[in-house]
């Protein structure tokens, strides 16, 4: 183009440089004029897409019309999530999609288009819904027909309703009750009322869960002296719906009564699901708790509550707990803190940085106790715990320096550390961002624990900050068990005391201490060490139970259990039943439902088909673990071949588990993974 321009019109070189001058001017001002306009496209592209609660988007015709097809898939998932973005535009879902979904084969589609159908305000529905319920089968959704149909024409569905508190199904009863409480005035308490009464003060336990549960759908506050006597309630499933009401009906009375129930196992994690729902409004109750010295595990699950509303004013109050001497308490608290997106004022930006120093020291002395425990095989398992020990001493660390410098940075540092497969050049990647974010005094000790180090190198790195003496492995078990109490997890000082008794030296003190611990696992592991040094003087009468410790290093064996740490495995230990069956007993039956997962301690286990024998197990090895995470009937039957000692896993505590320890999710997602690589392996191979 040049040639053409220069030996056919002519142009010059001077020529050609203005002319190109004039477009680059040009192609300026294009740029930016169009870089001005650029956020305004964004907001407006944003504005459209924005699905906040109770805001109505806009939206076209074409994507209107995917949504509404979606609305006839078979599968509930995308039906429910066609009628939320549909509820999100202007106009929402047409009455008539609403009515169709009705006749849905599946009952969660049809529950979400009643509850949408109530919410039109639509009269001309109730027809729809009364003909729905003459034909409907499933309680819950009969009683959601009722309940929409009350709220959309009292006088007409009023006797109907009336006629349903005497229901043979709890869940029609529980809508009926609710649904007068609601929308029928005075008329409509006087008639459920007397019914809820009842139910709450009935000897069956399903009636007083019904109330609870009926409370707890009406949501209001004024009701809150009737959900009192049943958070002592003597069955689990009645303390638990009345945990949950009380997140619904949201009312100051109630708050003190959830944090209490955080301290029971039974109820932990639906009161931290209550108190996550209450988001601010529990935050009085927890300063309350925390005043009157509640105990260690009401404070963790505390701090884990407000990691889920993530609010200025939790952090505010966690900010309190960030000094606290007990390691388990500050890993919650601060984990909690980086959640809500905490900040160091002024003041609080030197305490921090001390606080990460502490941390260094603390590192030190683990760093050189590896080192002299070194050698010992029965010394493993504390060995593995100080490892962890150091590896939650480095995520303190970063996050008390998100507090500090560029938390962004620090969460992308964070995510390589915590990747399983992450690579080396991730890992140097990771290096570099904190070596810039990072201030120079604190740099000795942040780099150091975010690198993957030998004891050697990490206590050479951090010499100057602690130098440390070279001790004996005896020495280092009793600075460990005489340790003021949080000083060290409880897993640690468990693994220090089950390894007492190869390097006992008669002195009981430090033992006598562990016994009294707060800390159950101490407790129970200094009694079974205390027990075992005086065996040979007192021969125990009868058989003693497993110890947690025992208990884990069986649970290893369960490839289920593979990836999971072992202080969070201990959990799960604590959990387990001893099974104790003679020889020829049934553990289960083919066609079973299957809720429960075994490992064999001892003894033999036929696993078989009838008189067909399928397969044969023996001592560690572990069957029906899939059952905790899928009940299905048992595709064959098992019975013991000798006397047999096992240990049972229920799914019900394991999934309570899973909730309180992302840790055993993260665990069985990355055996779950290998298998499905190892199946999709074979496939190919076999292609």
């Amino acid at each position: 183009l040049l040639l053409v321009l220069m030996q056919i019109f002519g142009v010059t070189v001077v020529q050609l440089g203005i002319g190109l001058m004039a477009i680059l001017a040009a192609w300026v001002v294009v740029a930016v004029l169009a870089g001005s306009e650029y956020p305004k496209v964004l907001m407006t592209a944003i504005m459209r897409r924005r699905l906040e609660d109770g805001e109505n988007v806009p939206a076209d015709e074409a994507s209107r019309a995917i949504l509404l097809q979606a609305t006839q898939s078979e599968r509930a998932d995308v039906v429910i999530y066609a009628l939320d973005r549909l509820d999100a535009t202007e106009g929402g879902a047409p009455t008539a999609t609403l009515l169709s979904l009705l006749d849905h084969p599946l009952p969660a589609v049809r529950r979400h288009a009643i509850a949408r159908l109530a919410r039109t305000g639509d009269t001309a529905a109730v027809d729809a819904l009364e003909s729905r319920r003459a034909v409907e089968t499933m309680p819950d959704v009969r009683g959601a027909l009722l309940r929409a149909a009350l709220m959309l024409d009292l006088d007409r569905t009023f006797p109907t309703a009336v006629d349903a508190l005497t229901d043979a199904s709890p869940v029609v009863r529980q809508s009926a009750a609710a649904g007068l409480l609601l929308a029928g005035g005075i008329g409509g308490v006087l008639a459920a009322g007397p019914h809820v009464l009842e139910w709450l003060k009935s000897g069956a336990a399903g009636e007083r869960l019904t109330a609870a549960r009926t409370l707890g759908e009406v949501g209001v506050g004024a009701y809150y002296q009737l959900l009192i006597p049943l958070f002592s309630d003597n069955d689990p499933d009645v303390r638990r719906a009345a945990v949950e009401a009380a997140g619904a009906l949201d009312h100051e009375r109630l708050w003190p009564y959830v944090v209490k129930s955080l301290a029971q196992p039974s109820t932990t994690q639906t009161a931290v699901a209550a108190l996550a729902r209450g988001g601010d409004h529990f935050l009085p109750a927890m300063t309350a708790a925390w005043q009157n010295g509640a105990a260690k595990p009401v404070t963790l699950q505390l701090a884990r509550a407000c990691a889920r509303i993530r609010t200025p004013a939790a952090a505010t109050l966690l900010a309190g707990k960030m000094a606290s001497p007990d390691v388990e308490i500050r890993n919650d608290v601060l984990y909690a803190l980086q959640r809500c997106g905490y900040r160091a004022g002024a003041a609080d930006v030197t305490p921090i940085r001390a606080a990460i120093i502490d941390e260094g020291r603390g590192a030190a002395w683990t760093s050189a106790a590896l080192i002299d425990l070194a050698g010992d095989e029965a010394l493993g398992l504390l060995r593995a715990a100080l490892e962890l020990e150091l590896a939650a001493a480095c995520a303190r660390v970063l996050h008390l320096l998100s507090f500090v410098s560029d938390a962004q940075a620090v969460r992308r540092v964070q995510d390589i550390l915590n990747a399983p497969l992450a690579s080396a050049d991730q890992h140097a990647y990771a290096q570099e961002v904190l070596d810039i974010v990072t201030p120079q005094e604190l740099k000795p000790v942040v780099l150091t624990l975010a690198d993957d180090l030998t004891p050697q190198v990490r206590l050479q790195r951090l010499h100057a900050l602690a130098p440390q003496r070279a001790s004996d492995a005896a020495t280092r078990l009793r600075e460990i068990i005489a340790a003021p109490e949080g000083r060290f997890s409880g897993w640690t000082v468990a693994c220090a005391l089950a390894a007492t008794p190869t390097y006992w030296d008669g002195d009981r003190a430090a033992m006598k201490t562990a016994a009294l611990s707060s800390d159950l696992l101490v407790r129970e592991t200094a009694g079974w060490v205390l027990r075992r040094i005086d065996a040979p003087h007192h021969p125990p009468e009868e058989k003693p139970m497993l110890s947690t410790l025992e208990r884990v290093l069986i649970l290893k064996h369960a490839a289920i259990f593979g990836s999971i740490p072992d202080n969070v495995l201990a959990a799960v230990a604590a959990t387990v039943q001893e099974v104790e069956l003679e020889a020829g007993e049934q553990i289960f039956a083919k066609g079973d439902l299957g809720k429960e997962m075994y490992v064999i301690v001892s003894g033999c286990v036929h696993i078989h088909d009838g008189e067909r024998r399928l397969n044969t197990l023996g001592a560690y090895e572990v069957f029906g673990e899939m059952a905790l995470l899928d009940a299905e009937p048992r595709s064959a039957s098992a019975t013991t071949a000798e006397e047999t000692l096992l240990l049972r896993l229920r799914q019900e505590e394991f999934f309570e588990l899973m909730a309180d320890h992302a840790a055993i999710a993260r665990g069985v997602i990355v055996v779950l993974s290998q298998r499905l690589r190892a199946r999709s392996d074979e496939v190919v191979k076999l292609r």
